[in-house]
C-alpha cells in the first residue's frame, strides 16, 4: 500500500521513480499474489518442512517476485492488458 501512495505523489525525484514504478503494479501484484503462495507452501509442506520463519520469508519474497513478473507479463499482452491495473 505504501508504494502505491508513493507512485501518487505528486513531486518527481530520483529516489522515489523506480518505487513508484513499482507502486503502479501492486495491485496487480495484490490481485495475483495468491497464485504463487499457495503453491509455495503446498511445496513445503510435500518436502516435510516445518513451520520455520526463514520459510514464510522466502515464499513472501519468491510470491512477489513471481507475482510482479506475472502482471508486467500480463500488461504486455493486448487481451490480457485490460484485466490487471
Amino acid at each position: 500500500m505504501g508504494l502505491l501512495l508513493i507512485a501518487l505523489y505528486p513531486l518527481k525525484s530520483p529516489l522515489l521513480s523506480p518505487l513508484a514504478a513499482f507502486g503502479r503494479t501492486t495491485y496487480g501484484v495484490y490481485l495475483v499474489h495468491l497464485l504463487f503462495v499457495d503453491p509455495l507452501q503446498l511445496l513445503a509442506r510435500r518436502a516435510h518442512l516445518g513451520r520455520h520463519w526463514w520459510l514464510d520469508v522466502a515464499t513472501f519474497a519468491l510470491s512477489v517476485i513471481f507475482s510482479y513478473l506475472l502482471v508486467r507479463l500480463l500488461k504486455t499482452w493486448k487481451f490480457t492488458s485490460l484485466l490487471v491495473p
